[in-house]
């Protein structure tokens, strides 16, 4: 049961994380229009491969912050300003209108030599891989809702990858439809994200408050 929640965890982190336009979801839509179904869905498992290796090494890096007490203190103290920084981060970048997002051009001679290694490129250049599984996985463990064990990352990283297949998979499937209205409803899961960081950040404050004023 633990594992199971632990997967639908990560599953749900990385479904919501991956809504807001960005280089994959729009790339594997522009794909799918072009393209067709099955090449939009070899350039997403290439992407959710690379992902599952970044979001591995980012909660094995985190489960050894955690790990060691001598810093737990500070890692918890420097959670709130990182979680609050990227919030306002997101929320800043937000107000940008939809005409702002581009999906990038596929060009006909790329070198790439198929969709799938393409898109572990894509996934791979993204910068914000690592911070954003680095960010979840550091206050995962230093909160107790992941054990750091290596079964339980994996078990973790697998509920991610699978959390961001579905969700391509159905921009996918409904590509003509959802390409229009996730441009126009970019500014609303913008913030959402952006509200979630915010929340992390004041939540792990006022637990950090606590920790050094609760009555002994």
């Amino acid at each position: 049961m633990e594992l199971l929640i632990v997967f639908v965890l990560g599953f749900f982190v990385s479904f919501v994380g991956s809504i807001p336009p960005a280089g994959v979801n729009l790339t594997a839509i522009r794909i799918s229009m072009e393209q067709g179904k099955m090449q939009a869905l070899w350039f997403s498992l290439g992407a959710i491969l690379i992902e599952g290796v970044l979001c591995f090494i980012a909660l094995r890096f985190a489960s050894f912050i955690a790990s060691h007490q001598e810093i737990d203190f500070w890692i918890k103290w420097i959670a709130v300003p990182v979680f609050l920084i990227m919030g306002a981060a997101t929320l800043w970048h937000a107000t940008d209108k939809p005409s702002d997002v581009h999906v990038k051009e596929i060009r006909k001679n790329h070198w790439w030599k198929t969709n799938f290694t393409y898109g572990m490129f894509v996934c791979g250049i993204n910068p914000m891989q690592i911070p954003f599984w680095l960010a979840y996985g550091t206050y995962f463990y230093t909160n107790g809702w992941l054990a750091p064990d290596l079964l339980s990352t994996l078990v973790f990283m697998i509920g991610a990858i699978s959390g961001t297949y579905l969700l391509l998979y159905l921009f996918i499937e409904y590509a003509a439809k959802v390409l229009s209205r996730i441009l126009k409803g970019n500014l609303s899961g913008k913030r959402l994200i952006g509200y979630v960081f915010l929340g992390l950040g004041f939540f792990q404050l006022g637990q950090n408050l606590w920790e050094m004023f609760k009555p002994q």
